[in-house]
């Protein structure tokens, strides 16, 4: 991503954001190991009282060479969550942790 970033090309992500029943990993259910680390990361967040969301919404843009995420929205209400997650203060100590 660093060569990409040098180069002016913008990189886009998009990520698994849940740890619950019913997550997906690919465009398909999310498979059991996935499972496992989504859960371990949601109990690492939850240690800092800070959402699995807000951290998997803001964590791909603190690499410079990310210039967007896809987030998804089906409406008002999941627009207005998102804006939250994303002004969610994420302490540093939380972020080397999960680095």
């Amino acid at each position: 991503m660093e060569k990409l970033g040098r180069s002016g090309v913008g990189v886009s992500r998009i990520g698994l954001g849940t740890a619950g029943p019913g997550a997906y990993h690919d465009y398909a259910p999310a498979p059991e190991p996935v499972l496992k680390r989504a859960r371990g990361l949601a109990e690492r967040c939850a240690a800092y009282d800070v959402p699995l969301a807000a951290a998997a919404l803001q964590f791909p843009l603190r690499h410079p060479a990310v210039t967007g995420i896809v987030v998804g929205a089906r409406s008002p209400e999941e627009v207005a969550e998102d804006l939250a997650l994303a002004a969610t203060p994420i302490p540093e100590a939380l972020w080397t942790e999960l680095d």
